[in-house]
Parts: C-alpha cells; structure tokens; sequence
C-alpha cells in the first residue's frame, strides 16, 4: 500500500468513518455514460469511499430517514478532510455528495457509491439492491472522493453475505419489487415499483447486533 494511501485511511477512521475503502477509477468502465469518475474528474485515477454506521437497526421510516439525514454532514465532514489532505499533497480531489433529492427520487446518484464501496471491499450488493457490509449490515450510510492520485486499490469484496436470507423480500410491501434477480453479477430490483419504505434497509439481520454512533 502506499504512504498517501495508509495515511489516508488511518486518518479518516481517526476522524469517524467505521469504513474507508480504495478502488481504480478504472473499475467503472462499464458504468452508465455520465456516472463514471472521469465523467466528473477527467483525469481521475482512484476512488475513496467512506461508510459511517447508521443506528436505524428495526426502527420505522421516519426514524430511519432521520438517523440517515444525521450522518449527512458528518459524512461531508469526512469528505471535505480527505479533500484537504489530497490538495496539500498536490493533487486534484472533487467529492461526490452522499445523496441528493433527486438522487433519492431516481434510486440513482452521479457515481454509484455503492458499487465503488463493493469494489474497494467494503461489502456486497445485496438481495435488496443495497449496499451490504459484514458489520452494519445495510445499514451503512456512503460518501466518495474522486481523486487522480493514484492511489492503491483494496482487492474487490468476492463474497455474498445474502446466502438464503429471505427478510428483505419478506418484509418488502410490494411483491416482486426484490426478486433475487442479477444483473452483471449484481442483485436488482424493479426500482420503479420501489415505494422507499425503508424496510429492507431497517431489517436486514446481518449486523443487527452492532450499535450504530
């Protein structure tokens, strides 16, 4: 691993992040046209994503969306340090927000932050479409950094943490909206049947005992 590369991740889990995770520009070639790092920094090289617990274990809609909306500007926080580390260094950074309105609306952001956290071994996409980690679960909230520091990449997560687990189906208010359907490898779900009621974020039994901050 590189010095700027360690120095990174020792000093964003100093500050509060639970994750920190690095994977290659390069690993979004087969994303969406304007959802590819080099689409945001042209000269991107590599990708630091950040993952802060998120204490919504069990609870209802609102108080999930709360707990997430918390972790907001912390996570900005985080982002706006790892910038400030890389500019001193010399080099470019531009950081991708955790979530917009119409992010939200279109279950969709500028980069996949998800994907990037699978890539740099933070966990796996799950039966819900939604970010697994083998700590917290999916309970997990995401920020990235696009920077052309070359940084060295974790080796991508390989594993399924889903198995036979049913819960995120079962609970899922509109049948067949998780279908266990896989696309390039990934689970998907039919997004536009999705009505966002959090349950399968909130019920998720891996990591269920790990309390969140």
């Amino acid at each position: 691993m590189s010095d700027l590369s360690n120095r990174l991740k020792i000093y964003l889990l100093e500050e509060g992040a639970d994750l920190v995770g690095i994977t290659s520009a390069d690993s979004f070639e087969s994303a969406l046209e304007g959802c590819k790092p080099t689409d945001i920094l042209e000269d991107a090289r590599s990708v630091i994503t950040m993952a802060v617990s998120v204490n919504a274990a069990g609870v209802e809609k609102a108080k999930a969306m709360a707990a997430w909306r918390g972790k907001v500007f912390p996570l900005d926080e985080l982002a706006f340090k790892a910038s400030r580390l890389l500019f001193r260094e010399g080099y470019k950074a531009i950081v991708v927000p955790s979530a917009t309105h119409s992010a939200f609306q279109a279950l969709k952001g500028e980069i996949s932050h998800k994907h990037a956290a699978v890539m740099s071994g933070l966990g796996c996409i799950g039966k819900c479409s939604l970010l697994v980690t083998p700590r917290f679960g999916t309970r997990v909230a995401l920020i990235s950094v696009i920077t052309d520091a070359m940084l060295t990449p974790d080796e991508a997560f390989e594993g399924d943490l889903c198995g036979d687990c049913s819960v995120c189906i079962d609970v899922c208010p509109v049948e067949g909206t998780i279908n266990e359907e896989k696309k390039d490898g990934y689970y998907m779900i039919m997004k536009a049947q999705c009505v966002k009621c959090y349950k399968c974020y909130t019920s998720c039994p891996v990591g269920m005992d790990e309390v969140g901050h």
